[in-house]
């Protein structure tokens, strides 16, 4: 059984604060390690319709977020996957086949952006 891939909600916040604060890595973020998990996680520059999550059993596995790069007209038609695709902290079960239900759902959800 694959997980449910399914739109963010604002509810999963915490969750989401939690993985990406796990996950932080110096050979992917151009920040500073933060001290504490994001609070709250969907604040002004994150958007939970943006950002797809991989949930089984009621927990949430990992996220992917994909964006307009630019807010400017010109790059309307644009979308970028700004998230690599972060697991949580315990393993991938075999049956995720890595991140890979995350990244088969990504050319759907880029299809039908608003």
């Amino acid at each position: 059984m694959r997980p449910l891939i399914r739109p963010a909600r604002h509810g999963d916040g915490a969750d989401l604060a939690r993985i990406d604060f796990a996950t932080w890595s110096p050979l992917h973020a151009v920040t500073e390690r933060p001290k504490a998990p994001a609070d709250p996680f969907f604040d002004g520059h994150r958007d939970p319709r943006e950002h797809l999550v991989a949930e089984e059993d009621g927990e949430l596995l990992g996220y992917a977020v994909v964006r307009c790069p630019v807010p400017l007209p010109a790059f309307a038609h644009v979308r970028q996957i700004q998230s690599n695709l972060c697991p949580s902290s315990r393993p991938f079960p075999p049956r995720l086949r890595r991140p890979g239900a995350l990244a088969d759902a990504l050319p759907r959800r880029m299809e039908g952006w608003p």
